[in-house]
């Protein structure tokens, strides 16, 4: 597999689609064990030669993941190989975030998305795909999920519903990834399906989807500062929500207030200069 020691990510993803379709049943496995290595960009064992390639733009990952994408969902035989490696994976700390990709990836499939769901679940459940492997993912693909986000919005919502720790932490940390990294027409959607978590009547998908416009709006508000006025229509339920979530909401809303009005002013002297 020397196809990858001096690779640059430029050409990473012509490398992986050719490794994809050229596999055979004898050669599958040792594949996946290096894509698995090359996709994991901040991983404790890199491919030789290719860090000083690591520090790629969104264009070179957007086309790495259009790669994988085309050739996972065409190709039965990798795709099964990869989806049962990663099932059979027991510890935490083996899985690498392609393992989630792969997820993402498959669960566009409509044959294959019932299998994956349950999956996905299993592995959240047990704390085998855990909040550190998301925010790892995300800081490597997260600027090309263009095309992968619904299912991480598809799956963010069932778990956010679940009375398990473990789900709701996930599906939190899921949301929370998507807002910052979505551009602003895709985060619109996710602020919306949070709203929507608020007014499900679900105590656990209104505390969680409180809990990801908290962070966010503690993070960076400039994120949320677009739909204020969608926040903003909480107002009219306050009846609804409970003592903690109400505070929660005039957290949010000053956090993102004072951000509008910042906006403003900096506009205004600008101007004046």
């Amino acid at each position: 597999m020397n196809l990858f020691d001096a690779v640059e990510l430029g050409d990473l993803a012509v490398v992986i689609k050719f490794l994809v379709q050229s596999a055979t049943p004898a050669t599958v496995d040792d594949i996946i064990r290096h894509l698995r290595r090359a996709l994991d960009v901040e991983g404790a064992a890199p491919v030789p030669g290719a860090a000083k390639a690591r520090s790629g733009s969104a264009p070179s990952t957007s086309l790495i993941l259009e790669a994988l994408r085309s050739s996972l969902l065409v190709d039965k035989l990798v795709a099964d190989a990869w989806f049962k490696t990663v099932s059979a994976i027991g510890a935490a700390a083996d899985h690498r975030p392609a393992d989630l990709l792969l997820l993402v990836i498959l669960h566009g499939a409509p044959q294959r998305r019932r299998k994956v769901a349950a999956l996905w679940k299993k592995k959240v459940a047990s704390g085998r795909f855990n909040v550190a492997l998301l925010e790892h993912f995300f800081r490597i693909f997260g600027d090309a999920l263009v095309d992968c986000a619904r299912p991480l919005q598809i799956v963010a919502g069932t778990l956010l519903g679940s009375a398990q720790t473990e789900c709701q932490a996930f599906a939190r940390a899921t949301y929370v990834g998507l807002v910052r990294f979505l551009d602003p027409l895709l985060r619109q959607d996710v602020v919306a399906v949070l709203i929507s978590h608020i007014g499900s009547g679900s105590e656990h998908e209104a505390d969680g989807a409180f809990a990801v416009l908290q962070t966010v709006a503690a993070d960076d508000a400039r994120l949320l500062a677009p739909f204020v006025v969608f926040i903003k229509g909480l107002l009219d339920f306050l009846d609804s929500l409970s003592p903690s979530n109400t505070r929660a909401l005039f957290v949010i809303l000053a956090a993102v207030g004072l951000c509008v009005m910042l906006t403003f002013l900096f506009v205004c002297v600008s101007d004046c200069c």
